[in-house]
């Protein structure tokens, strides 16, 4: 398995690419497919949550157009990390049909 998604109506759940698959653009490809099918099943706009302390992270998804909300909650399990939304505008669309 090299990467995965997994999508609830408008929100992405979970997002990743293996290790070694990192720096390689697998995960910008896989990015702009799933943001290609969220958009073309109506989803005008997509949003996540991504762990406050997770830079990277946070980095990925600025790079692509995602923007941080200014919502920010609290994981469900110990330690309770903050977790911060970030939602694609409807404007950004790095791969247009």
């Amino acid at each position: 398995m090299a990467g995965f998604a997994a999508v609830r109506d408008d929100e992405v759940l979970h997002f990743g690419v293996a290790l070694d698959a990192w720096g390689s653009g697998l995960a910008v490809a896989a990015h702009d497919a799933l943001v290609a099918r969220l958009r073309h099943a109506g989803v005008a706009r997509p949003w996540l949550r991504v762990y406050a302390g997770n830079a990277r992270g946070r980095a990925f998804w600025e790079k692509l157009g995602w923007a941080c909300t200014g919502e920010h909650t609290r994981g469900t399990m110990p330690p309770y990390a903050e977790l911060l939304t970030y939602a694609l505008p409807p404007e950004i669309d790095r791969n247009p049909a």
